[in-house]
């Protein structure tokens, strides 16, 4: 189930942010890389996993309602 929900997120991901959301990270490795991600990264929301208000599952029917 977590590998169909990692599947999901990334797939809905990459098709709502576009190719040049991970432009900063290519072609990178190490240290690099990992400065890069973070500074991608930063500055997300965070959602509770399950929650009686929006949670990860809300976010994500919405996302694939609007793709």
């Amino acid at each position: 189930m977590k590998i169909v929900t990692i599947t999901i997120c990334l797939l809905c991901s990459s098709l709502l942010q576009g190719q040049n959301y991970y432009k900063t990270a290519f072609n990178k490795g190490g240290d690099s890389l990992k400065s890069s991600l973070n500074q991608i990264i930063k500055n997300h929301t965070e959602s509770p996993y399950t929650s009686s208000s929006t949670d990860v599952w809300d976010i994500l029917t919405n996302v694939l309602i609007s793709v």
